[in-house]
């Protein structure tokens, strides 16, 4: 699959890896209770000058419920704040105009052309020169067979075709190529909610983490150092606008970049989030959602991030997703849900969670399964939907819960993250829409 493919997908399901149970097996008897614990308002609320006289780590004794456990051996980051509101945020959808000038950002005087399949020859000379390096791998045999089945429908010929911009309408998604009168120099996919720019269409990507020991990639240390890869990207935000975006420190990766199954260069990625106040929004990177316990809210959309790849020719790519702006103020100075009550209330949330495992059929035996460590507790932003409003969001705090899963035994484990609302004490999701929650469980009712 070609890399614009991939991130077309990407941007469609947002990298979501969503591990869902859908069994009616449980290891042993779990009692009947609510997902989220009832609302005491009778507790007096928190404000920001509480944070002081917060830990600093919190460790939490293991408890368990039915094949799960869940245990607390976790920093507390203390966020630096002056001022906490909630306030609706909106869809900025992007303009023709604000593409436009992306593009011209990127790759000044371009032409752009409606984007074409390769021909025949293109593919044929594709196919014999990478039969000259191909090796016995997988991943060299599915590639050849991509070139074969490609081959037999691509045109004989093609003919370019300018690109109209009065033709892009606002539910419009095209991809076009651009053109320096022999060569493309550059790709775009343009909608109204997603801009993204490919310098090579026939480079793809992946994280090195996600290289298995048998690809035929050979890894290497990037060419580019890190921080002027990261100043490169942080020059073309400032170009762009995105002012109000901050790195995230945990999404940074280094990717190969390969054509052919080949290495050609490994550089870096770097993931943006909005920053309102001092705290970051949240990231969609994965999402965890069990069916006997799902979130009383969750997002309007998609949350908007920017990724930019960097290596030694400068921005390789760049995906702006879901842009927002920040609308009417709903409430000034919140005042937030004790904070023994927000760790209480995400242990049994994660207990609530794993407490069942899916298509287990030992149910009987009273046996941990699956173990949940909280390692990191950070306040943050999300947005999520206004009560009755499937199309309004609202920014608000949340207490973000990073965990580590690992299944029996197993030396290997997987990260994510719950949310509580920081206000009302509520389990939210603010990574996927309600929508997307129930397409998934529509078929289980």
């Amino acid at each position: 699959m070609s890399n614009h493919a991939m991130v077309l997908e990407r941007i469609l399901s947002c990298f979501l890896v969503v591990f869902m149970s859908c069994c009616a097996f449980a290891c042993q008897p779990v009692p009947e209770k609510s997902a989220v614990l009832q609302l005491d308002d009778s507790e007096a609320p928190g404000v920001i000058s509480d944070f002081a006289s917060y830990p600093t780590s919190v460790k939490l004794d293991e408890k368990s419920l039915g094949c799960g456990s869940v245990s607390f051996d976790a920093i507390m980051e203390i966020p630096s704040i002056d001022a906490c509101s909630i306030f609706q945020v909106r869809q900025a959808l992007f303009t023709n105009e604000d593409l436009q000038n992306m593009i011209d950002i990127l790759k000044p005087d371009a032409v752009l052309y409606k984007s074409w399949d390769k021909t025949k020859q293109e593919l044929l000379e594709l196919r014999i020169s990478f039969e000259e390096i191909a090796g016995d791998s997988e991943l060299d045999r599915m590639y050849l067979e991509w070139l074969t089945s490609a081959f037999e429908t691509a045109p004989v010929d093609i003919e370019k075709t300018v690109f109209d911009w009065n033709s892009l309408r606002k539910d419009d998604s095209v991809f076009v190529y651009a053109d320096d009168g022999g060569s493309v120099i550059a790709s775009f996919q343009l909608s109204a909610d997603t801009f993204a720019y490919f310098r090579d269409i026939s480079l793809d990507q992946m994280p090195v983490s996600w290289v298995m020991q048998d690809d035929p990639l050979i890894i290497s240390e990037p060419v580019i150092d890190r921080d002027t890869a990261y100043n490169k990207a942080i020059d073309v935000l400032a170009a762009l606008g995105a002012n109000d975006m901050v790195a995230v420190s945990n999404a940074e990766s280094k990717v190969v970049e390969y054509r052919q199954n080949r290495t050609t260069e490994v550089g870096y990625s770097f993931i943006f989030l909005p920053q309102y106040q001092k705290l970051r929004h949240v990231y969609d990177d994965s999402v965890a959602i069990k069916e006997e316990s799902l979130p009383s809210v969750a997002a309007p959309w998609s949350p908007e991030y920017i990724q930019i790849v960097v290596d030694s020719e400068g921005i390789s790519q760049l995906i702006w997703d879901s842009p927002t702006a920040r609308d009417t103020e709903l409430e000034s100075e919140v005042k937030f849900f004790p904070i023994d009550r927000i760790l209480e209330r995400a242990q049994q949330q994660l207990l609530n969670m794993f407490a069942v495992a899916p298509d287990y059929v030992d149910a009987d035996t009273g046996e941990i399964l699956q173990s949940i460590v909280v390692t990191k507790i950070e306040l943050v932003r999300g947005c999520i939907q206004q009560r009755d409003h499937l199309d309004v969001g609202q920014s608000v705090p949340l207490w973000e819960f990073t965990y580590t899963y690992r299944w029996q035994d197993r030396t290997e484990t997987e990260q994510n993250a719950i949310y509580i609302n920081a206000v009302d004490g509520s389990y939210v999701e603010p990574r996927v829409t309600m929508y997307q929650i129930m397409e998934q469980y529509g078929d289980n009712d």
